[in-house]
């Protein structure tokens, strides 16, 4: 009965994950473990800005997904993965990727922004998105609790 690990979900909002750990994360946590019949481990997925920030980071699933053989440069993405989640407003740049997509279509297509997210999900490279730092510490983070509960052996 219960469960034992709770994964908690908030945009940062921010350039660090501080505020939404503190101001969102810990108190939902903290409820979860006063009310509940076991005492969970806590993963915080935490992206900086917002998730829409890992959305860029993998420039070849995006542009399978939009369908446009368009580079990072041409779709406006910051230069380097790593460099995703400093990008201010990762969901306008985002839109303005499937713009220049529909701009450079020759059957002027529209591409609706929601639809392309559970595509994106499936086509996305982990491999490409563990050089997102909030990323690969949500990784890093579920490994350790995972190896804590005899899940999986450290390795």
């Amino acid at each position: 009965s219960g469960y034992h690990i709770l994964m908690v979900h908030a945009d940062a909002d921010a350039r660090t994950a501080d505020t939404a750990i503190q101001e969102r994360i810990n108190p939902g946590f903290e409820r979860a473990r006063r009310t509940g019949a076991t005492s969970p481990e806590l993963v915080e997925v935490v992206p900086i800005r917002s998730t829409d920030a890992w959305m860029l980071a993998d420039e070849i699933a995006l542009a399978v997904v939009l369908g446009t053989t368009m580079t990072r440069n041409e779709l406006g993405l910051p230069p380097h993965v790593r460099d995703v989640e400093r990008d201010l407003n990762p969901k306008s740049t985002l839109q303005q990727a499937i713009k220049q997509v529909e701009q450079r279509s020759t059957r002027r297509r529209r591409i609706d922004f929601e639809s392309i997210h559970s595509p994106l999900a499936e086509q996305i490279d982990l491999n490409i998105l563990l050089q997102v730092p909030a990323y690969e510490r949500y990784v890093q983070q579920t490994h350790a609790v995972l190896i804590k509960l005899g899940f999986v052996r450290d390795s």
